[in-house]
């Protein structure tokens, strides 16, 4: 009976299963194992701030703990509604008490993707976008280049359909003279190569003035030290730009 062929096949097709079924459990047990170290921090509370900045946010660490503690949909959009808060919690109330005269339930989501929709119309600004381009317009460059492009990308998340040339040229021209020369004359396509451009360039001016400092003496010779470090990596930064 053993020595049939088709009985052989069977048994090496179960075998072959079998051992498919096993990789899948040791991946599964790799992937539980990889975040079982990972304490998740619970997110704060939501009050209501309209803000875009403060919504995604919000959002984004909301899902982050749900990804880490894996939360289904539904049970993400049950955990987000014990965290809301003031005018937060009064919206959901609302939605948990609204009858749908069309499916006769309440009008609160079920799933995650449905709350954030709806978190995001009842939260965001219904004027974001014309407030995003009034600041982008008004901004220039007072201090730091790297406080100019935090300042300038917190503004683009309000503008996620502006047009990459377009939103180049408002960085470009936020600038200050001589850094908007230098990145002007790079002819950058995107803003990451702008924002680039532009540090490389505050690295360069960095790396320059570090050279015509002088040595502070320590007894220690640890700020002394920290300060030649600090030079080293400048003048990493500074040849990167001089050959780029």
């Amino acid at each position: 009976m053993y020595n049939d062929p088709a009985i052989i096949q069977v048994i090496l097709e179960q075998l072959r299963n079998q051992q498919e079924e096993l990789i899948l459990l040791r991946r599964e047990r790799q992937e539980i194992g990889s975040t079982a170290n990972i304490k998740a921090v619970k997110p704060d509370v939501f009050r209501g701030e309209r803000s875009t900045g403060a919504v995604e946010a919000w959002l984004h660490t909301v899902q982050k703990y749900c990804e880490l503690t894996r939360l289904n949909g539904q049970e993400r959009v049950l955990f987000a509604s014990t965290l809301l808060r003031d005018s937060a919690a009064t919206w959901w109330r609302h939605l948990e008490t609204s009858i749908d005269e069309n499916t006769a339930e309440t009008e609160a989501p079920k799933d995650w993707s449905d709350f954030k929709d709806l978190f995001r119309k009842e939260f965001r600004p219904s004027n974001a976008t014309q407030m995003a381009r009034q600041r982008l317009e008004k901004l220039k460059q007072q201090d730091s280049i790297r406080d100019y492009i935090i300042v300038f990308h917190n503004i683009m998340l309000d503008l996620p359909d502006m047009f990459e040339e377009d939103a180049v040229h408002q960085f470009i021209q936020g600038l200050q003279y001589e850094p908007r020369l230098q990145v002007f004359l790079r002819t950058p396509t995107s803003l990451m190569e702008a924002y680039s451009a532009a540090e490389a360039y505050e690295a360069a001016v960095e790396c320059a003035r570090g050279i015509r400092d002088p040595p502070v003496n320590n007894p220690r010779y640890g700020y002394r030290i920290s300060k030649m470090n600090r030079n080293r990596r400048i003048m990493v930064s500074c040849l990167r730009y001089m050959v780029s």
